[in-house]
C-alpha cells in the first residue's frame, strides 16, 4: 500500500458534486455507539496483547482498506488519496 499523496482529477471524478457540497458544509452531527468488547478483551488477554494498541491496529487495518477513508486535501487544496 502506498502512502504517497495521489491527487484526484476533479474534472473526471464521478463524486465531484458530493465533494464540493460537503466541503463547504460545517459538521453538524456525530455518530457514536456503545459496543460490547468483552469477548475481544478476553481474547486479547489470552494472547497477552494490550487493548489500546490492538484496537488502533484493528481500526487502521480496516480503515486503510477503504479508499474513501484515505482521502484528504493537501495544503494546496487538492483532493487526493493516501
Amino acid at each position: 500500500m502506498s502512502f504517497t499523496f495521489e491527487p484526484i482529477d476533479l474534472d473526471t471524478y464521478p463524486r465531484r458534486a458530493h465533494f464540493e457540497a460537503f466541503r463547504e458544509m460545517k459538521l453538524s452531527y456525530s455518530v457514536t455507539v456503545t459496543i460490547d468488547v468483552t469477548e475481544l478483551r478476553s481474547e486479547l488477554r489470552k494472547r497477552g496483547l494490550r487493548a489500546y494498541p490492538a484496537q488502533i491496529w484493528m481500526l487502521s487495518e480496516v480503515v486503510n482498506r477503504i479508499p474513501e477513508f484515505r482521502m484528504s486535501v493537501d495544503p494546496a487544496g487538492r483532493l487526493g488519496l493516501f
